[in-house]
């Protein structure tokens, strides 16, 4: 990936965003690899998409401390 690319990607999404990605996909790959209880699985992604939600809220907060 070119630097250029990844600054441009960097201006797109803050960490918080990249953060989300990384538990969405662990959520997924842990559940896959069976070491999340399949039954429980939709729980937590629900409770990561209220997280998302909530920390979408305060976009930008710590950048203005």
């Amino acid at each position: 990936m070119s630097e250029d690319t990844k600054k441009d990607l960097s201006k797109k999404h803050d960490n918080f965003y990249w953060l989300g990605q990384i538990n969405k996909a662990s959520i997924i790959i842990n559940t896959d690899e069976g070491l999340l209880d399949k039954k429980y699985s939709a729980d937590f992604a629900k409770a990561l998409q209220t997280v998302i939600h909530n920390g979408n809220l305060f976009t930008g907060l710590c950048d203005r401390i």
